[in-house]
């Protein structure tokens, strides 16, 4: 098998988009660590740089306040400037211990060493100043002082020479920060770029996967529409989605030429019987079951040409998922269809079926009608009826009751047992109902057409093999007023009936 997509082998259109979305993740995440990174070097940075600022300002107000104090101390005598001259030796104490941390250099360590001695030296003169003054040495005090002064003068010059020191080493990491954030900010152009080759390889792959197969399925939708059911979608390449949608629809095309062809050949049949003169009761049996047949087989090319019509407006719309839900309901529709007509259904079929075509039908019609299927399906599973019974009803409902409504509709299918053990399938629709006159031809067959018209579609269709299946005549009712939508009602018996010769019939049902 060929590979693609990281060696995964052939890819759906949908793992494609996940290893997209992945990688875009991935990369959208990496962005941020490394601007994270790059904050937290400038921050810490610039809080070294300010704590160092901070702490040598603070050492030269430091010996200014000691300075001060102590001349004060030693002109007045009051205890309280030498207190504040001991607080200020304290609080340098404390910034010369806060600012060792950030000294990193030869140069600023260097320096340190240098304040810190001659800090020594200048408390050491200035606690030997006090002490003269407090032994009446005034003279030696004055001297002590001026030689604590000459120390801070000393100090005043380490300090700035360390604050001149820590200035240089910023200068050289300001150099080093800025080619840090030269190569964050390169970084994060290559992200994104990588980030737009990968939207746009994502993009190239759907169009190639998806666009190209949608536009070949739309335009073999046209042709099947028109009547042509000798073209194929190609199988070869592609998504497997789409794959999948093609053999769907290869598939689909095929099960209609061979309904095409029998069709043909039972209104051939039909045809025959109908020009021959009956001879007996067993052969009039015989041309009624064929007429039975047929019947039941109009229903199918009406209902697909509709269909077919509605697969290619949505592909046409875009909307591939929803035609491949519309392509399998159809499918579920033809194999059922294409099973023995000679069998009748049973009724949970007929619903089932139902179930798929108004599936197609609200794909058609999306939140303009709302559907309520209420019936017992172990019940239904022994009650047998002519195959595609239900559905054209339902289909007739939905087309002239709830399409030409102005806001949303209901469709209620509710199937129920009678107390003599018959059931009955009640459709109704809240559409705008029927006129008198129209439901009179529309019960009467007016509208049909005769039996030997292949398109003889229609309600009196539906009736008229309902009467046969079951040899009754009040089997099919319709109740209808203008704005109070249609009511359909079908009488079914008990068990799997058969096919009667004519002029024998089961026995009334009156409601």
């Amino acid at each position: 098998m060929k590979k693609e997509w990281f060696g995964l082998g052939r890819s759906s259109s949908v793992v494609q988009l996940k290893w997209v979305f992945a990688c875009v993740l991935i990369v959208s995440m990496l962005v941020p660590v490394q601007m994270y990174a790059a904050y937290r070097l400038v921050t810490q940075n610039y809080t070294s740089d300010i704590n160092v600022f901070y702490r040598a300002s603070a050492l030269h107000t430091n010996l200014g306040q000691c300075d001060e104090a102590m001349a004060s101390y030693l002109r007045s005598g009051n205890r309280a400037s030498l207190a504040r001259h001991n607080e200020g030796i304290a609080e340098f104490k404390q910034n010369l211990e806060q600012l060792a941390p950030y000294c990193t250099s030869a140069q600023e360590l260097s320096l340190l060493r240098s304040i810190k001695d001659a800090f020594y030296s200048y408390q050491s003169r200035c606690n030997f100043a006090a002490f003269s003054l407090a032994e009446n040495e005034a003279a030696r005090g004055y001297e002590s002082l001026r030689d604590a002064q000459t120390i801070s003068e000393y100090l005043g010059g380490y300090c700035s020479a360390l604050l001149d020191a820590h200035i240089a080493g910023c200068y050289h990491r300001s150099a080093v920060l800025t080619r840090v954030l030269k190569v964050t900010l390169a970084v994060q152009c290559a992200a994104l770029l990588l980030l737009g080759g990968l939207v746009a390889i994502g993009i190239y792959s759907l169009v190639g996967n998806l666009d190209h197969p949608l536009a070949r399925l739309y335009e073999v939708c046209l042709e099947v529409a028109q009547g042509n059911y000798g073209v194929a979608v190609p199988e070869a390449g592609g998504d497997s989605t789409m794959l999948l949608l093609a053999r769907t629809f290869n598939t689909m095309t095929g099960s209609i030429r061979r309904m095409v062809s029998d069709l043909e050949e039972k209104k051939n049949i039909e045809t025959q019987l109908l020009n021959e003169q009956l001879k007996s009761v067993q052969y009039e049996k015989l041309l009624e079951q064929a007429h039975f047949l047929a019947l039941q087989t109009q229903t199918n090319p009406h209902f697909l040409f509709n269909t077919l019509n509605a697969i290619s407006r949505t592909v046409t719309l875009g909307r591939g998922e929803e035609a491949v839900g519309m392509i399998g309901s159809l499918a579920q529709l033809l194999r059922y269809n294409l099973q023995d007509a000679t069998t009748p259904a049973t009724l949970a079929e007929e619903m089932s079926m139902v179930a798929e075509y108004l599936k197609i039908q609200q794909c058609r019609f999306p939140d303009r009608f709302r559907v309520v299927l209420d019936y017992s399906e172990p019940d239904a599973r022994r009650v047998y009826l002519p195959r595609f019974t239900l559905q054209p009803i339902v289909e007739n409902a939905v087309l002239h009751g709830l399409e030409p409504k102005l806001g949303p509709g209901l469709l209620q299918v509710t199937v129920c047992r009678l107390p003599d053990g018959w059931h009955e399938v009640r459709i109704r629709d809240d559409g705008p109902g029927m006129a008198e006159e129209t439901l009179r031809r529309l019960t009467s067959g007016q509208d049909a057409g005769t039996v030997g018209q292949v398109n003889a579609i229609g309600v009196f269709n539906t009736r008229r093999r309902l009467e046969i299946f079951t040899q009754c005549r009040d089997v099919f009712l319709i109740e209808s007023r203008p704005g109070e939508g249609t009511l359909v009602r079908l009488r079914i018996p008990p068990g799997q009936p058969e096919l009667l010769p004519p002029g024998k019939n089961r026995e009334d049902h009156h409601v």
